[in-house]
């Protein structure tokens, strides 16, 4: 990446650069390597942008800087404050570099160099804090239908249960979007270890190694998520017989096995409409009494 698209044309940013290239013993990786935690760059950002910003604003600013991008209901949620979505305007429109994302300037992302600094003061200044904002975020995005963001911030917190179902719930969705490079980039965030023990991820790392033309390390992963499926709990285990199903049908036909892609569809139809029963069941069954009796005679 160009030292333009590092600064996003940023003049000042352009300028540092080249003052602090000059001399340097390796002006590529220099070039390749820098961002807004460097030395001048950050001192020039302290100084011009945050330290001239008010208490409130420096900390939403640091607090939301863990996003990839951000609205005003997300950085109230952080700052646990309120007026975020105006802070967030009136920010953009004094070229404090924030740059807005969509037309209604609801959604906003922080100029890269500037997000750096932020992220590096919010380390320095409150290291304690980050993974309890990783881990609301993660929670406002999956209640959000963000899952793909969701997962990202619940590994960032190290929250490897939530990841987990998060990822399993939305595996099949990913795959028919034809999603399948965003699924590998998401397993990656995951420790090996957690990946073996979880006959959950075991599942979906199975269909991964599928998609990537590993049948042989897919079974591996298919049967050791068959193994542990006695250690998922009950409620999670309908939803992981459908995700094993769906990975044996994959895995026949990879083998031109045509009885067996016939029998493991049959399988798999017959697993969905037993979920999607259990599931009607407990919808009328959490249902005000009167309702399940209305049910009942009509």
């Amino acid at each position: 990446m160009s030292l333009h698209e590092r600064t996003e044309g940023w003049a000042a940013g352009l300028r540092l650069a080249a003052l602090s290239l000059t001399g340097h013993s390796d002006p590529a990786r220099f070039a390749a390597e820098f961002s807004g935690t460097e030395r001048t760059v950050a001192e020039y950002l302290l100084a011009e942008v945050l330290d001239r910003q008010s208490e409130p604003v420096r900390r939403l600013l640091l607090r939301t800087s863990v996003l990839q991008r951000v609205n005003g209901e997300l950085a109230d949620l952080l700052t646990g404050d309120t007026g975020g979505e105006r802070v967030l305007q009136d920010l953009e429109r004094a070229n404090a570099f924030v740059v807005p994302l969509d037309a209604a300037r609801c959604w906003f992302r922080y100029h890269q160099m500037f997000a750096d600094l932020l992220q590096l003061q919010l380390r320095r200044t409150a290291p304690g804090e980050v993974p309890a904002l990783h881990q609301a975020a993660a929670g406002w995005f999956a209640e959000h239908g963000f899952p793909i963001e969701a997962i990202r911030h619940a590994q960032a917190a190290r929250d490897w249960e939530l990841a987990t179902r998060l990822l399993t719930d939305h595996w099949p969705g990913l795959h028919l979007d034809g999603q399948d490079g965003t699924t590998h980039e998401l397993l990656a965030g995951f420790p090996l270890s957690v990946r073996l023990a979880d006959a959950q991820l075991a599942a979906v790392t199975a269909a991964d190694e599928l998609a990537h033309g590993s049948v042989e390390s897919a079974q591996r992963y298919l049967h050791l998520a068959e193994h542990g499926m006695p250690s998922v709990p009950d409620r999670r285990r309908p939803q992981l017989q459908l995700l094993l199903g769906m990975i044996r049908l994959l895995l026949a036909r990879q083998r031109g096995d045509l009885p067996a892609v016939a029998q493991e569809a049959q399988r798999l139809r017959a697993a969905a409409e037993a979920q999607e029963a259990a599931q009607q069941a407990a919808r009328e069954w959490r249902s005000p009494p009167l309702a399940r009796t209305c049910a009942r005679w009509h």
